[in-house]
């Protein structure tokens, strides 16, 4: 009787223990991040013996999506797992060659043993698990050719300067990443990135400067270098706490490549930051909506700020005012380096609440608006228009009515057969003026300069049927449009 009480005591004991491993483990690669470094914490504080039975838990998941996850819980494991990481380079799938050969470098100090099994993956037939082991080696400090060969067919070159190289050391280059003019910035970053390791001490420096452009160059030049230094890495680390996002970005793009147990820590703990920060814009977006503003916090300058050296200042406003009474007012900020600003604000007794905001961003280089009626009610038309030459533009329509803005359904694609090698190459031009809603496109053929369509125009209307922009009329013709 005695015995199976103590059987009995020893089973309660231990399921609690093998469901608590279990759920450690799950935590362990959890994509939520903030469960995920709670548990890696975890699992620093147990003794050698019991991190290896989590060792065993986790090797499965190298082969699965979360195998970032398991390398970085092998990086707290230590070297006991290694016997078992080196066996799992012969496995079967890819992913789980390349993520056990992450592990194993993740785990310090690498013995020449396991650099040496690393270095024979370097020919596996897989290019993934190249790349990986070349990352892995590159990381813990070996020296290989094949490793930086293989690894600078994934980063092919960048283009060439347009300028000659700039006079003075490295020292006095670091100022041009921060020149008004861009293509002297572009320059600077280049000629920086391609001085090599030599230039290495003056960029980490320079991602301190108080000049965000600086640092933004800065990053630019170093994540192009490609170098797995280690005092990159930890100027890198650094830079994730940067308050301009595009130095945070260029960042993780050095980090992520980094085989190590610190950059991995880094790198999730941007991973709460960066929701942390999307809330908090989320907050205040929701703040901004809900709170009523004056007329002159509407048209008030929009500040420099982290990313940028110069405010916004309004250059364009109108009033749109629809039959039964609801008004909208659209104002667009402009400055310099710094792309448009649109904003739409719904006019109420108690003041401006805002509806939308349209920016320009990397690829958008231009934001516009307008007001038009159309069978007696007001519409507001936005369009933003990405760079380059082909005028394409992706365009928003709202109806103003009732207090507010309903959207408009707009047309997929335009309802007219191409002959072989025909195309649209370029984005209509359009016209909405009150109840004439035009537009019109070229058709070119193949060998066509791009200035010049010869398969002829077309031109048309729309019509506004309920919620639904639509096409009404549709003509081709070899007539040239004036």
């Amino acid at each position: 009787m005695a015995r199976q009480i103590v059987a009995a005591t020893i089973g309660i004991v231990l399921i609690p223990l093998a469901v608590s491993g279990q759920i450690l483990s799950q935590q362990l690669i959890s994509s939520d991040p903030v469960s995920c470094q709670a548990a890696l914490r975890r699992l620093a504080t147990l003794s050698p013996e019991q991190k290896s039975r989590y060792a065993r838990r986790l090797l499965p998941w190298l082969g699965g999506k979360q195998a970032n996850r398991a390398v970085h819980a092998f990086a707290k494991i230590g070297p006991s797992a290694v016997p078992a990481l080196v066996n799992l380079l012969q496995d079967p799938d890819p992913v789980a060659r390349g993520s056990a050969a992450k592990a194993i470098a993740a785990i310090r100090p690498v013995e020449p043993e396991s650099s040496r099994k690393l270095r024979l993956l370097l020919k596996d037939k897989d290019s993934w698990v190249q790349r990986r082991v070349a990352e892995s080696l590159m990381s813990i400090g070996v020296a290989d050719e094949e490793a930086e060969s293989i690894l600078r067919e994934q980063w092919p070159p960048d283009g060439s300067p347009a300028g000659p190289k700039p006079a003075g050391t490295f020292t006095d280059w670091i100022p041009l990443l921060a020149s008004d003019d861009v293509i002297a910035a572009a320059d600077a970053v280049y000629y920086l990135k391609s001085a090599g390791e030599p230039a290495v001490p003056d960029l980490i420096a320079a991602l301190k400067n108080q000049n965000p452009k600086i640092r933004w160059g800065a990053a630019e030049a170093l994540q192009k270098m490609h170098l797995f230094r280690p005092d990159i890495e930890a100027g890198c680390i650094r830079a994730l706490q940067d308050p301009f996002p595009r130095v945070r970005d260029l960042a993780r793009s050095v980090l992520i490549y980094r085989v190590s147990e610190a950059a991995m820590d880094a790198l999730l703990q941007d991973e709460i930051a960066e929701i942390a920060r999307k809330k908090a814009l989320l907050q205040s977006s929701l703040q901004e909506k809900t709170q009523p503003h004056s007329r002159a916090e509407v048209l008030a300058p929009i500040p420099a700020g982290p990313e940028h050296n110069y405010p916004l200042e309004v250059s364009n406003q109108f009033e749109m005012k629809a039959p039964d009474g609801t008004t909208v007012f659209v104002v667009l900020f402009t400055g310099k380096q710094r792309g448009d600003s649109l904003r739409v604000w719904i006019a109420r007794q108690d003041g401006y609440h805002l509806f939308k905001k349209f920016r320009a961003t990397d690829s958008v280089n231009h934001v516009s608006a307008e007001g038009f009626r159309y069978h007696g009610k007001a519409y507001l038309h936005v369009k933003r228009v990405w760079e380059g030459t082909g005028y394409q533009h992706r365009d928003e329509f709202f109806r103003i009515e009732g207090g507010g803005l309903t959207q408009l359904q707009t047309p997929k694609a335009v309802p007219i057969e191409l002959g072989p090698d025909e195309g649209i190459w370029k984005g209509a031009m359009e016209s909405f003026k009150d109840d004439n809603l035009e537009f019109q496109f070229g058709i070119w053929k193949k060998g066509d300069g791009n200035c010049c369509p010869t398969a002829g125009w077309v031109k048309g209307t729309y019509t506004i049927l309920g919620n639904e922009l639509k096409y009404a009329t549709l003509h081709r013709s070899n007539d040239i449009p004036k």
